[in-house]
């Protein structure tokens, strides 16, 4: 009798076991190479499948779909951010539509520095060096980390925009993407949604596990000799273009904060740090940023400090 009740309750752990395992397992993912991180990004909520359980790892990734994930994974927000009026995805980008799911995703990506461009297709499929790029970014965007010093050979580098290829590089330092048995990256194939889930779960590992760099002393104020220009996005919106001299092309400007006294948007603005890794010419060097206001203030620019 007691082994009949020792054998029911092996067989219930067993039973107990299998089920934890399957519980958070998509119902076609069982042979995909990046399963565990699958199913590591459903635990914590970040993805879900469809009526039938599916994720469809093999299928290539859109880029609305490449941003919401992004966007959700690294939890990224415009928090900080106050408007006069609510933010329109058409504001920013010519062929993205307001009130659809993406909508805001495509918002807090242009405040976190993800480098859309205006013209981006959301229904377009998103290519390796694009969705590196987008991630890295918003990597970043969270802190300066600290890479090791190396330089990864790629194969097909030369197939690589010139834009993307030190967030290339950065994905393979931190082994978040990897190369081919043939050192061959394949910037410009589409990446699959499996493969993107996978990049986007060691890039919260990385983040969680990775210091961040020291944070060095604040740069005296009102040495940037910051400037802006106002173009009218339409009647209700201004871009306001805003510029800065630094000491070299490594440096760069991002807006920290915006808040409103009166008729009055006082924009605030921070240096971003260069990457420690790279060599830059020492030359005086004008940069950028941009950021948008309702057409009914002016604007004042404040350097943080």
């Amino acid at each position: 009798m007691k082994r009949k009740m020792v054998t029911l309750l092996l067989l219930t752990l067993v039973g107990l076991i299998g089920i934890t395992q399957s519980a958070w397992a998509f119902s076609d993912t069982k042979g995909s190479t990046y399963r565990s991180e699958i199913d590591g990004l459903k635990k914590l909520g970040i993805i879900s499948g469809d009526k039938q359980n599916k994720f469809k790892p093999g299928e290539n990734l859109t880029n609305a779909e490449a941003v919401v994930l992004i966007v959700k994974g690294l939890k990224l927000n415009i928090d900080n951010l106050r408007f006069i009026k609510e933010p329109l995805v058409k504001d920013y980008f010519t062929k993205a539509k307001d009130k659809m799911w993406y909508s805001q995703s495509f918002i807090i990506a242009q405040y976190n520095g993800l480098e859309l461009p205006k013209n981006i297709d959301p229904s377009a499929k998103i290519t390796r060096e694009q969705f590196a790029h987008y991630l890295f970014k918003g990597i970043e965007h969270q802190g300066e980390y600290m890479f090791p010093a190396i330089y990864i050979s790629i194969h097909d580098e030369k197939d690589i925009a010139k834009a993307y290829k030190d967030s290339v590089q950065k994905m393979l330092i931190t082994k978040i993407a990897a190369l081919d048995k043939k050192d061959n990256f394949y910037p410009k194939a589409n990446i699959k949604r499996g493969e993107a889930a996978a990049w986007l779960y060691r890039s919260i590992q990385f983040a969680a596990s990775t210091p961040t760099m020291p944070e060095k002393p604040e740069t005296p104020a009102n040495n940037l000799k910051l400037r802006h220009e106002v173009n009218a996005v339409n009647k209700e919106v201004n871009e306001v273009k805003i510029t800065g001299t630094v000491g070299h092309p490594g440096y760069g400007l991002r807006v920290s904060n915006i808040h409103f006294e009166g008729k009055q948007a006082i924009i605030e603005v921070e240096l971003v740090q260069p990457d420690p890794d790279r060599i830059y010419p020492q030359v005086v060097t004008d940069v950028t940023t941009s950021t948008y206001v309702s057409s009914g203030y002016s604007i004042k620019l404040v350097e943080k400090s």
